[in-house]
């Protein structure tokens, strides 16, 4: 058996171990090989060589040692390192795909988390806004309904009032407020009181929509005012053109309590007050009628 022939045999017997051939085309290719005899000028070999490549590949194959392919038949070493080099490099390749697909993975999901949390970020920002812009809208319209609701309202004030006297020359005057909406009332003399009730009747209107302070109608730069201290008692301001100022205070008749809070009834002394003149606790004793 020749060198050449025992190198097919061996090549034949690294498919096998490869489990590229089975037994059956082994056994078959290896008849060929055997069949096809030595070329001329290939160098004999000793039979107990062939003998031991036939014994040695049952016994390879039952004790599983599996040999390193060595390509197909007649394959040259050149071709066979070329064909490793190309191996590689399609395991490279397949390897480099692999890592710029996880790459490109690891980056979508990271700018998916970006958007995300921007879009967390900004939902939270406007529902902060949100609640701060309501919270601002909340606190002025409970400034505004808290001021409102300190103003005693018009229809409370419905009535008989008094303005006391001073228990010699100044006499008590009693009048008759009548509402007339929410920001105005009427304020009028009893039928055949003295006339000069005038100082102090008419339409008095609110000053400003938060303003406890009503002005009265009035002609020329004669001023009236009535400020509401509460639901039975209004300060009055008076100041004739021309004549003495007078300021006074106007309690109701029959105190109401709207409020739950009990109302005060003690009697409220008038002040007049003249030119370069002082307002004092307790009234002098006047040296003329107050009008």
């Amino acid at each position: 058996m020749s060198a050449e022939t025992i190198e097919k045999l061996k090549e034949l017997k690294g498919l096998l171990d490869a489990e590229v051939l089975t037994k059956e085309e082994f056994e078959e290719q290896k008849k060929e090989i055997l069949a096809a005899g030595p070329k001329e000028g290939s160098k004999p070999v000793p039979m107990g060589e062939a003998e031991m490549v036939s014994v040695a590949e049952p016994i390879a194959i039952q004790q599983g040692q599996l040999q390193p392919s060595s390509g197909p038949p007649g394959e040259s070493q050149y071709e066979r390192e070329r064909r490793e080099r190309e191996e590689r490099r399609e395991y490279q390749d397949r390897q480099d795909r692999i890592e710029r697909q996880e790459r490109q993975e690891r980056q979508e999901r990271q700018e998916r988390q970006e958007r995300q949390e921007r879009a967390d970020r900004d939902e939270r920002m406007q529902m902060e806004r949100m609640q701060g812009e309501r919270a601002m809208i909340a606190n002025i319209q409970g400034l505004h309904t808290g001021s409102r609701k300190n103003l005693t309202p018009v229809e409370w004030l419905q009535g008989a009032w008094t303005k006391p006297g001073d228990g010699c020359c100044i006499p008590a005057r009693a009048f008759v407020l009548t509402p007339m909406g929410e920001n105005t009332f009427r304020f009028d003399g009893p039928a055949g009181t003295n006339t000069t009730n005038h100082i102090y009747t008419g339409t008095y209107t609110r000053n400003g929509e938060e303003s406890s302070t009503f002005k009265g109608n009035s002609l020329g730069k004669t001023v009236k005012e009535l400020t509401v201290v509460d639901e039975n008692t209004l300060n009055g301001h008076f100041a004739p053109e021309g004549g003495m100022a007078v300021t006074c205070t106007i309690t109701k008749n029959a105190p109401t309590n709207h409020k739950g809070v009990p109302a005060n009834s003690a009697p409220h002394v008038q002040v007049m007050v003249g030119r370069g003149a002082r307002v004092a606790p307790a009234p002098p004793r006047a040296t003329r009628r107050g009008r």
